[in-house]
């Protein structure tokens, strides 16, 4: 049960990113409902088993000692990359907006990723195998397969 949770989970990530997004056909409303959905499993299913936000790695007491690692880590790759791309003449400087709507973005998308791949995705495996190898190397299968149309990511 825990492995076809985790898998059902990623086929539905797989199949949006896969068959949805890029069919541009998909009406506004779907995507930020989807984004609610596949969060509101996890949780549900977490909860179900007895886990909190705790056992999913959301905790709060560490967020000060874990934003001074992050953050200046972030901000020297984020030089990096805007470097490499002046020098491949690959950057294409955008409005403003656009700039902060896709920084916000991301700033959200990746917590969620981070949960939904470590805080479910691997902890279910994890349970469900029993050690952690096996658990990584699928949870990186199914994380890449969600990436796969999307290989910058």
């Amino acid at each position: 049960m825990l492995v076809a949770e985790a898998v059902l989970v990623a086929a539905a990530i797989v199949a949006y990113t896969n068959l949805a997004l890029p069919s541009h056909r998909v009406p506004g409303w779907v995507g930020p409902t989807f984004f609610v959905g596949i969060l509101l499993v996890p949780i549900v299913l977490a909860r179900w088993h007895g886990d909190g936000p705790r056992e999913m790695g959301v905790r709060v007491d560490n967020l000060g000692d874990a934003l001074r690692t992050v953050v200046p880590t972030t901000l020297v790759l984020l030089v990096v990359v805007a470097l490499v791309g002046l020098a491949l003449g690959s950057w294409h400087v955008d409005a403003p907006h656009r700039v902060l709507k896709r920084v916000g973005r991301y700033l959200l998308y990746g917590p969620v990723q981070q949960l939904l791949l470590c805080g479910f995705l691997f902890r279910r495996l994890h349970q469900a195998f029993g050690r952690a190898l096996p658990a990584a190397l699928l949870a990186g299968l199914l994380f890449g397969a969600a990436h796969a149309p999307n290989v910058p990511l």
